[in-house]
């Protein structure tokens, strides 16, 4: 009788040691990433320009500016 509990016991603690010397799961793989779009390849606009296109000192001091 005892040495049918040995074998079971060591029968399980073979498949339970061989368990975990399994190989770890390969990671997915992930599909290729779009291309950025065209907008966000162009160089950034430069702010001060813009804002001296819409109040330009000009206007303000010009006479005909508060007519």
């Amino acid at each position: 009788m005892r040495s049918i509990k040995t074998m079971a016991c060591a029968s399980l603690l073979t498949l339970a040691i061989s368990g975990c010397a399994s190989p770890p799961p390969a990671a997915p793989q992930s599909p290729p990433k779009p291309a950025p779009a065209a907008w966000l390849m162009q160089a950034p606009p430069n702010s001060q320009q813009t804002l001296d296109r819409i109040i330009s000192p000009s206007e303000i001091n010009s006479p005909s500016a508060g007519k």
